[in-house]
């Protein structure tokens, strides 16, 4: 049986949405807010205020046990182009790969078919010389000053999140690692997102692209995260914040701030589950 009150908020473009369920698993509470959309955090901290303080029946913040939150702020981020900028370091030879995809062409004969612009414009993209064969063989060392000359350029570009993403690391991840490591001793302040650590499957566009949105989204989401964790203790509420994410489960803040690419589609999953739940009670 749950303890304490356990709080699910969904943010939505017009109005954010609260569900209280209470110590026995009754529904205590549903209310709506009008959303923030220029703070998202700002609704969720407002009505966790209502729920706490200004209700008839206030719920003590020491009583919150869980707090779950399915949020839009990844996908309003790709669809409006306000996350990034990112930037990348690639295996040398490839710093085209993200414009060529995979070179289907679902408008094959339409003149005037819209390309989507990449998430990591050229400009922040890095070429650094190393090689990995298919079957994990070191071919090229990585070359660590080349790695340093690509960091150093993007931070003097305004760079804040960098992906990784090295020809065959899902084979063998070991230049992937060392580069990593570069960039976490002398750029700790950066947001640094590694294909193997994200997605270490074959195929190098479908990697890329993973890789490439965790780190376009990774200040946006970071900043929100941050905003949203620090008024939420201010509140006195002290349990952690779980986010929907994008298969319709739960992700700790600690593993959505390394993953935010996986909120991508949080709230929209939730509603899935909450419908198939519903439908199946």
């Amino acid at each position: 049986m749950p303890v304490g009150y356990r709080v699910a908020v969904d943010v939505g473009g017009t109005f954010t949405d609260f569900v209280v369920t209470g110590p026995g698993g009754e529904l205590a509470a549903t209310f709506k807010i009008p959303s923030t959309p220029k703070a998202p955090e700002q609704a969720v901290l407002g009505g966790l205020r209502m729920l706490t303080g200004a209700g008839p029946a206030p719920v003590p913040p020491t009583e919150v046990t869980f707090l779950g939150h399915g949020t839009t702020v990844a996908t309003n981020a790709v669809i409006e182009r306000t996350g990034g900028p990112a930037g990348l370091l690639i295996t040398e030879g490839f710093g085209d790969l993200l414009e060529i995809g995979r070179q289907t062409r679902p408008s094959l004969y339409d003149l005037l078919a819209d390309k989507p612009e990449p998430l990591v414009e050229r400009e922040f993209v890095w070429e650094v010389p190393e090689r990995v064969a298919a079957d994990g063989s070191v071919v090229r060392p990585l070359d660590r000053e080349g790695v340093r000359r690509g960091l150093a350029r993007l931070r003097s570009l305004g760079v804040r999140s960098v992906a990784i993403c090295f020809l065959n690391a899902h084979a063998n991840p070991e230049h992937e690692r060392a580069a990593a490591k570069i960039a976490r001793e002398e750029y700790p302040e950066l947001h640094l997102s590694v294909s193997h650590e994200l997605l270490a499957e074959f195929r190098e566009f479908e990697r890329l692209s993973s890789v490439v949105l965790n780190a376009y989204l990774s200040t946006a989401m970071g900043e929100y995260l941050d905003r949203l964790a620090a008024g939420v203790a201010r509140e006195g509420i002290r349990t952690g914040i779980h986010l929907a994410h994008s298969a319709g489960g739960l992700l700790t803040l600690e593993r959505c701030l390394r993953r935010p690419a996986a909120t991508l589609l949080s709230g929209p999953a939730a509603a899935l589950v909450a419908a198939a739940s519903a439908a199946a009670a």
